[in-house]
């Protein structure tokens, strides 16, 4: 018994900080300027941090339970088996952080279990999500500072998908794609237009102070079957093939010639719940390049960002 209660605050003492820091604080770090340190420096402090902590949170948690049988720090640090067994079990650990951040948590375990090893049919929500001037905005203050510019924005972006259910698919130049899987995971997907727009806000100062730019956006958002799976060898990938894919992206493009900011299928109103901060207004039926039918396009119209 005494075992067992040293164990479980042992690891509450170890975890807790940790998860707090990786699922809490990070949010915290979008501006750090930590982010832009090379892959394999970060994991290395990283590494070394948690396996730090590790062997302190051990012999915090024999000091709390008064467990007899639990070295002291001291012996903890003399035993080479315990600390090379803690460095690798924390570089372990933080190598597969860093992989799911690479490729996304979701694209990560899709590929360790072999979901779409073999291609199969989905019904998803897709958003393409393009920066507005970016054209303009690259030639004022160049390229290499754009590319920061468009780092910032991304992370956000990024950010507000995860806290609304949705994984960040791909970057393409100056436009971010989020997908949902439909269902549970998408009853928030419109959410991110506001959470997006108050996390935009609060970060305004930051952009006009280092870039001179805030950030205006144009969206497309569409709902429908896809067929997904991995491609490739050398560089593999989950990727999304279908009409859904592509309509998302008309409906973007149509945004950016015709003034509009968010403009979404009827399908995606009527299987999402529209947040109670926003509007929807019909614009009828349009033609869509590559649909052999007009579509109901919908613009969606946020308030100030002071009133969200």
């Amino acid at each position: 018994m005494d075992g067992a209660i040293y164990a479980a605050v042992t690891v509450t003492v170890i975890g807790i900080p940790i998860v707090g820091y990786e699922v809490l604080f990070r949010r915290w770090l979008i501006f750090s300027p930590s982010r832009r340190w090379p892959f394999g420096l970060l994991v290395v402090i990283k590494s070394s941090g948690y396996a730090f902590w590790i062997l302190l949170g051990t012999a915090i948690g024999a000091r709390l339970t008064h467990h007899s049988d639990a070295p002291p720090l001291t012996d903890l640090f003399a035993h080479r088996e315990t600390i090379v067994a803690t460095v690798l079990g924390a570089f372990v650990a933080n190598m597969l952080l860093a992989a799911s951040r690479l490729l996304g948590s979701n694209v990560l375990f899709n590929f360790f279990v072999g979901r779409y090893h073999r291609p199969q049919h989905e019904v998803r929500l897709f958003l393409f999500l393009d920066v507005s001037n970016s054209t303009s905005i690259a030639e004022t203050i160049g390229d290499l500072k754009f590319h920061a510019y468009l780092d910032d924005f991304f992370r956000i972006a990024g950010r507000v998908a995860f806290d609304c259910s949705g994984e960040v698919h791909d970057y393409i130049g100056d436009e971010v794609i989020v997908t949902w899987s439909v269902g549970k995971d998408s009853r928030d997907a419109l959410m991110f237009f506001p959470l997006l727009e108050r996390r935009l806000d609060a970060s305004r100062s930051v952009f006009r102070q280092r870039y001179g730019h805030e950030i205006a956006y144009r969206a497309g958002m569409h709902l429908g079957p896809v067929v997904t799976g991995e491609v490739g060898e050398f560089k593999q990938k989950i990727t999304f093939l279908g009409d859904t894919v592509n309509t998302a992206a008309r409906l973007e493009q149509i945004a950016r010639t015709s003034g509009s900011r968010i403009l979404v299928s009827r399908s995606v109103l009527d299987q999402v719940p529209l947040p109670s901060e926003m509007k929807a207004t019909s614009l009828g039926l349009l033609p869509v390049r590559g649909k052999s039918r007009p579509m109901e396009v919908v613009r969606l119209d946020l308030p100030p960002a002071a009133a969200l």
